[in-house]
């Protein structure tokens, strides 16, 4: 995407899928669904709820996040929120690079930001289910949460919202597996 002059000579098949649409991962997931092996085996992909992403991402810890503003030599957590700029740019990296949180999840507090399956509304927790919440069934604007490589923004509560038919070098997305009966 447009970061590549950051990773002039890396091996980028490794790194997080970025400047895609949520229409571009949406059709990804449900074209992966479609494949005979994952049909075989029961398998339908697509992108996480925001409420599943901000579970997976805090992997049930809710106490509120503590900022650190500096910057320590040899952090490898990933972790970039609440930071000054970094003393050198942070570009992408191969997947897997930051610590698994405590579900065995890499990554989700750097690389990129994530699109979420939701339509954003705007006081739509104010109303929503407890558990489990869906999202809006309509809107203008797409949920992608976490954060970018160079963003320092909180931790896991980070809500950003754009069109979908937009990219970003900034946003990429993971997907959910779910088992269906046959």
């Amino acid at each position: 995407g447009d970061g590549r002059e950051h990773v002039p000579t890396a091996d980028t098949s490794r790194y997080p899928v970025e400047s895609v649409s949520w229409y571009d991962a949406d059709q990804f997931c449900n074209k992966l669904s479609q494949r005979p092996a994952e049909k075989a085996a029961g398998r339908v992909y697509r992108l996480p709820t925001e409420a599943e992403w901000e579970y997976a991402c805090r992997a049930r810890n809710s106490t509120p996040y503590r900022f650190t503003a500096e910057w320590v030599e040899g952090d490898k957590s990933g972790v970039i929120a609440g930071k000054n700029w970094p003393p050198n740019p942070t570009p992408t990296v191969p997947v897997g690079s930051y610590a698994a949180n405590e579900f065995g999840l890499y990554d989700m507090c750097g690389n990129v930001y994530e699109w979420c399956a939701d339509w954003f509304g705007l006081d739509y927790y104010s109303h929503s289910p407890e558990k489990d919440p869906k999202g809006p069934a309509t809107g203008y604007l797409r949920v992608v949460r976490g954060w970018y490589w160079v963003f320092t923004g909180p931790a896991c509560v980070t809500n950003v919202t754009l069109v979908p038919w937009k990219s970003s070098p900034f946003i990429g997305f993971r997907v959910v597996c779910e088992f269906v009966k046959q």
